[in-house]
């Protein structure tokens, strides 16, 4: 190829890590050819996902809490983490990422990429810095052998409540043990604990808000929503440059569904043409709680579903370099919680666009700005047999750990993409929505590029 004879050995090993995987093609995991991410550690990753089987069919949720979510939202695409590909188990010690390890290596297509997180558990078991890292290179020298490049985090901050003095003595010398050595063995290392530790507090807890019960009950060891955003963000960061390329995107409206000459074409755009770029303003308002009112694209609802919230709807051309348009909605509850629901009106049908056995994939872009209580937003596409779900794929699910809810950042975008939803039998009709929640507060949301697709 002359675009790797114009690299480095350096460069074109990374391009090659980025496009190609030894166990398979990344098309595989979904839209184009992404940096495929197989998620290793404790509970602090094995808490942004749930998977759960019903009425037949698979849930898929990412989470708020989910760094490697964060990570694909703010690549714009660039990667893909899959639910399936998290093999984190909560109260994992550094050694029982041993056996993760051996799960990864047995993924097809293989992943790319792995990001790892583990060590606090094991320092809080009495566990030396130096041990720590003796085992934790042990982890990384099998992926490494079998091309997978480990993303790996430095153990992040908690509140020190939490365990002990000295246990946080361990995992700060672990930390640089990791940023020293990991590189040399060919993963990238981030430390984001920059981002997340209070300076004012010599001790380093969290900044206030950012971890789960911020001190109490969880007692501050788990990152809540605001921090896995910054972590994600600094992984993206550190990562971006070396997974420029091809982003999967509506790039036309030619690119249309059609069972015979472009079956993996986008169905928003048959079903209801321009529905995928926010063209026309034939679309209507529901007001079930609140008020929904303005303009809404074509084929799209804008509806508000408890509280008394409103939700003023326009539309406005992109800016960004990127096609078509944005739908805006600019959602206010300013008495207690409300509800809404942005849901493209005529739901495709099992048997026309798609049958048993099939795989859907839902992906917009999210334009997020002036955020106050926002506690829940997220992407659904759903499986319905007329009476039941049977079963959706979400990014992301509604910020809520327990019964606490979590706010999201006051401003983010990117491009959020559902994991593949494998259709069972006895499917009717798919159905695709956009869901928020907002507490005393409000939030300018835009949306665009829509696709639904077959993958």
């Amino acid at each position: 190829m002359t675009i790797l004879a114009n690299m480095s050995p350096t460069q074109a090993a990374e391009f090659n890590a980025a496009v190609n995987t030894s166990g398979g093609d990344v098309t595989a995991r979904g839209f184009g050819r992404r940096a495929l991410v197989a998620v290793i550690g404790d509970s602090r990753m094995a808490q942004g996902i749930q998977r759960v089987v019903q009425n037949g069919g698979m849930t898929n949720r990412k989470k708020t809490t989910s760094i490697a979510a964060w990570w694909e939202f703010l690549s714009r695409g660039r990667v893909s983490a899959p639910s399936d590909y998290n093999v984190a188990v909560s109260g994992s010690l550094i050694t029982d990422m041993q056996t993760q390890v051996v799960q990864v290596l047995a993924m097809t297509p293989r992943p790319t990429h792995a990001l790892v997180l583990s060590g606090t558990n094991s320092f809080a078991a009495n566990v030396t810095a130096a041990d720590g890292w003796t085992q934790y290179a042990a982890i990384l020298q099998p992926l490494i052998a079998a091309g997978i490049r480990p993303v790996c985090l430095a153990d992040l901050s908690r509140a020190i409540g939490s365990w002990s003095a000295p246990a946080s003595a361990q995992s700060q010398q672990f930390n640089a043990l990791l940023i020293r050595n990991a590189p040399a063995l060919g993963a990238l290392v981030v430390d984001a604990n920059y981002l997340l530790a209070d300076p004012a507090n010599a001790a380093g807890d969290p900044i206030a808000g950012y971890y789960q019960n911020n001190g109490t009950g969880d007692n501050g060891i788990h990152p809540a929503t605001l921090a896995d955003f910054a972590i994600g963000g600094a992984v993206n960061g550190t990562t971006l440059p070396l997974l420029q390329g091809p982003l999967p995107f509506v790039g036309s409206r030619a690119d249309v569904y059609d069972a015979t000459s472009n079956p993996f074409g986008n169905i928003l755009e048959k079903v209801a043409g321009g529905s995928s770029l926010f063209q026309g303003t034939a679309g209507t308002n529901t007001s079930t709680g609140g008020a929904a009112s303005g303009t809404v694209a074509t084929g799209w609802n804008n509806r508000t579903l408890t509280g008394t919230g409103t939700s003023v709807a326009s539309i406005e051309a992109r800016a960004d370099g990127k096609p078509g348009n944005f739908q805006t909605l600019t959602l206010a509850s300013a008495s207690g919680v409300s509800t809404y629901r942005y849901s493209f009106i005529t739901d495709p049908l099992a048997g026309t666009y798609y049958t048993t056995g099939d795989k859907l994939q839902l992906a917009m872009d999210l334009d997020v700005s002036g955020a106050t209580g926002l506690e829940g937003l997220f992407i659904q596409v759903l499986d319905y047999d007329g009476a039941l779900d049977r079963g959706f794929s979400r990014w992301m699910d509604n910020a809520i750990i327990g019964a606490s809810y979590y706010p999201f950042p006051s401003a983010f975008a990117g491009r959020a993409i559902t994991d593949p939803l494998v259709i069972v039998a006895g499917s009717l009709r798919s159905i695709v929505r956009v869901e928020a929640r907002v507490n005393n507060g409000g939030a300018t949301i835009k949306i665009g590029a829509a696709e639904l697709r077959r993958v």
